[in-house]
Order: structure tokens, then sequence, then C-alpha cells
């Protein structure tokens, strides 16, 4: 069942999570309504791109499952905004600073080559391969050999291993080393890959005690890759030979196996013998693109987020993405997913309550790709919970959709 829009910003943004974290435990029923469209944005909603302020260009963007955003500059200094809040505790985009419309500088002197944003915590490299995580570390999501929650990016993720790219995902985290993929953070479906769903720790998550690791563990299987990302409960990676493979929760599909056995704590091979160049796990989903542009996903289906024009509960196979669009780069959210075009245009699909698919229209949700409005040339392009940002050739980044802090004054 799908929920309405709530017109209180935190009621809004605790109901969408509330919907996606209940699915893990939910019977799938069938049935979901859409809500009524309109041309007119709620007080919390912008319904096209607009621009962040405080004038700092970007050369990646990364936006979470809640209301942050981040952005790394070409110095490799690390900036977020959007708001701090959530229903699983208060984390500072830096500093002391909770909520803020304007980029906040994370607070820490470290300059960083890669950036991953997720629920309630982030996960960045530097050029040498140190990682470091902040934010929630319930579930040991920080690596750091302990569940102390860091403010900011100050202790290095455990085991001294240099890692070529993390990735954050709802409380996991994944790394790639020479091509070797760790995980750690909680591990109850399987989501590290390391054979087993228990241990080898216990850590109280806001659901209860459950099985985790404090510090980086090598996925098993012996494969190796060179793209890896964390969704929800769910990881997925390529081979360098663009074969796709996933692991940890698939209720509804998202290890894209042709299955929808509960979960797999050892990495499965994508159904369908298709290679891609590039992929994404998102929320219960997954979008990947091939090295033509044309782009596929898996997975849940309740809000169109895999734009194949229909809308079901899930789909276990890679499908692809109606329109015959060819893309340069995807990205998959919570209940959306966005991609970019070759000829620098934004499209997004999927749930639209809170004018997220930016198209000027609020509350359309769509099982295609509408075009983002604006005319905007954007080069990449950041799925969250109910927003999204994107970046211009010249890293101006733009956001809409939900707009807790993201470009206005906080509420």
């Amino acid at each position: 069942m799908r929920l309405g829009s709530v017109l209180n910003p935190r009621a809004h943004r605790t109901a969408a999570r509330i919907r996606s974290l209940s699915i893990a435990a939910a019977v799938l029923i069938g049935c979901h309504s859409s809500p009524t469209s309109s041309t007119t944005t709620s007080a919390d909603s912008l319904a096209v791109p607009t621009g962040v302020p405080g004038g700092l260009t970007f050369v990646n963007i990364s936006a979470s499952g809640s209301a942050r955003t981040c952005g790394l500059t070409s110095a490799g200094s690390v900036y977020c905004w959007g708001d701090g809040h959530s229903t699983e505790g208060d984390f500072p985009l830096g500093g002391l600073i909770y909520s803020s419309a304007t980029p906040v500088n994370v607070g820490t002197q470290l300059q960083f080559a890669k950036l991953s944003v997720a629920y309630i915590h982030s996960c960045a490299v530097t050029a040498a391969g140190a990682a470091f995580c902040w934010g929630s570390n319930v579930a040991g999501e920080a690596g750091i050999g302990s569940t102390d929650t860091l403010s900011a990016p100050r202790v290095q993720v455990a085991g001294g291993i240099a890692l070529d790219t993390a990735s954050a995902g709802a409380w996991h985290s994944c790394g790639l080393h020479t091509g070797i993929a760790y995980c750690w953070g909680l591990n109850h479906r399987g989501q590290l890959g390391a054979a087993t769903d228990s241990g080898p720790q216990q850590c109280h998550w806001p659901n209860g005690a459950a099985s985790c690791s404090l510090s980086p563990v090598a996925v098993a299987g012996g494969l190796t890759f060179v793209r890896i990302s964390t969704g929800d409960y769910h990881t997925c990676a390529l081979t360098a030979q663009g074969k796709a493979y996933c692991w940890g929760d698939n209720l509804l599909g998202q290890l894209g196996n042709n299955s929808l056995v509960d979960h797999s704590s050892v990495p499965v091979p994508v159904a369908g013998g298709l290679t891609f160049s590039a992929m994404q796990a998102g929320g219960y989903h997954t979008c990947a693109l091939k090295g033509d542009g044309t782009a596929y996903c898996w997975g849940r289906d309740w809000d169109g987020e895999l734009g194949t024009g229909v809308t079901i509960d899930s789909v276990p196979t890679p499908t692809l993405v109606n329109g015959g669009l060819t893309f340069r780069q995807i990205s998959s959210g919570e209940f959306h997913s966005c991609g970019v075009t070759t000829t620098f245009a934004a499209y997004c699909w999927g749930d639209d309550e809170a004018a997220q698919l930016g198209n000027g229209i609020f509350g359309a949700s769509s099982n295609i790709p509408v075009q983002v409005s604006g005319g905007h040339q954007f080069v990449d392009v950041a799925t969250g919970l109910l927003h999204t940002c994107a970046l211009t050739s010249a890293g101006v980044a733009y956001c809409w959709g939900d707009e807790l802090c993201q470009v206005h004054a906080c509420w």
C-alpha cells in the first residue's frame, strides 16, 4: 500500500522511510494507487531543478536515502547540505550544523578522491586508498572496529586495506581493494557476502539485535570486481568483463537472478547473460547500463522505478528501460531512478510524491522515463529518498523534489 503525501516535512520523510523499511517483513499485495498529480509543488517540494546556493562547484555528487546531499570539490573537500535529522538519530552535516541549505564542510582537512552517501552515514576514499566513514555506526557501518558514532571522517576504516573505492548502503558499506571486495556493517540479510548471515558480531540497530561485522570482511567466492554498489540490504558488483553479481536481500528480486529466494550470503550471477559497463544498487532495486548506453533495471517496481512501462510488485531479472534512450550515467534511488543521456539530458522515472522526477509536475509517478524540466545539460545525477540532485559540466549543483534544506532556508 502506498502512503499519501504528508504536509509536515519531517512526517513526510519519516512516512516514506517507514514504507521502505517495512517491506522486509511485509506480504506483498500487488495493489498500489497513484497520487493525484498537480503542476504546483507542495510547500516542501521543488518540481524543477533549482540551483544550490553557496557558489561551490563539484566534481562528484551523492544523495542519501534521507534528506542529505554531499558533493566532492576538485580540491578533494566534502561539503554536505540538507537535513541531518532522522528517525534513527541526528547527525551533523559538519561541525555542529545539522540543517543547512548552503553546503557545509564536513569538518576535516583530509582530501578525498571518491565519495558515497547513504541513509545516515557516508564513506569517502583518499587518492592513497585510505577509507573513512562517518555518521551512524550502530551496526558497524563505519568499519572502525566499534559502534562508536563519528560526526566527521576522523577514524580510518579498520584493517589497513587500501581501497580503490567505497560504497555506503543503508547500514552496511563495501569497497574494492585491487578487485577484491570487502564489506562491513549489518549482515542480517547476507549483504556482506561473507558466506553467512550470522556474525561475526552482534549489533543493536533500530530493529533490534542482528549480525554484523565491525570491520571489513572479504566477500566469498574468489571473484574480482571493478565496480561495487550497495543498496539498502543488498550489494551488487561488476567484473572486468561486465558480468554482474549481487548478494544480500532478495525479497523483491533485487539480486536479479530470476529468483525470489529470500536472500543470498554469497554473490550470485545476475540472470540474462548481459554485460554492463555501469551499475548502481538502489533501495530495493538495481539499474545498470550496457556498453551501448541502454539501461536495464530489476527488483522492486512498486512505483515504476524500473522504468519498463508497467508497474508491478517486482521483476527478478534485468528488464529494458522503456523509451529507447541511451544513457551515459544512471542512478537508483529509494523509490525512483534517473539517468543522464549521451546528449546530457536528465530523465527520471518512478515515484513522484515529492516531485523528485523534476518534470514540473508534483505527484505524477511514471513507469517510463520523463525528461527533467529546465533545459539544463547535466553530466551526473544522484537520486535520494524523495529528492534528486545533478551536476552540470561546470560542476554547478541543482536539486529538486523534497526540499528539506536542499536549496532554500531550512524549515
